[in-house]
C-alpha cells in the first residue's frame, strides 16, 4: 500500500510524507518424509512415505516512512524502513526485525 500526503505546500517548495507497507508472500511446497522400520522374514528394511502440501504464507512485512522535501530542482528525502520477518514454522523462532535510515539528495536538470 502506498500513499502521499502533502504536509506543507508553498510556491517554491513542498513537504510530503509517503508511507508504504509491503507484504511478501509465496506458495511453498512442504514435503514431510516418514521412515518406518519393518521386520520381515527376508530381512529388515526401512519404508519411506513422503507427503507434500502446498501452503501460502506471508514471509515478510516492510514499513517505510519517508519525509520528502521538494525545493525547485532539489529533492531531499529522509526515511525509516522497518523490516519485520514472519516466522513460517516452529523451527524459525526469534527472527530479528531490522531498521534502516535512508537519506537521499537529488537534483533535476533539463536536457
Amino acid at each position: 500500500m502506498f500513499s502521499q500526503i502533502k504536509l506543507i505546500n508553498k510556491t517554491t517548495w513542498d513537504l510530503r510524507i509517503r508511507p508504504r507497507i509491503s507484504l511478501l508472500g509465496s506458495i511453498q511446497e512442504i514435503a514431510t518424509t516418514v521412515d518406518t522400520f519393518v521386520e520381515a522374514e527376508t530381512g529388515n528394511d526401512f519404508l519411506s512415505a513422503t507427503d507434500t502440501e502446498d501452503k501460502f504464507k506471508f514471509f515478510n512485512t516492510t514499513y517505510y516512512l519517508p519525509l520528502q522535501l521538494n525545493a525547485g530542482n532539489w529533492d531531499f528525502e529522509a526515511g525509516f524502513l522497518l523490516n519485520v520477518p514472519i516466522e513460517r514454522d516452529a523451527l524459525e523462532t526469534d527472527l530479528p526485525s531490522r531498521g534502516l535510515l535512508q537519506l537521499s539528495v537529488g537534483y533535476f536538470f533539463g536536457l
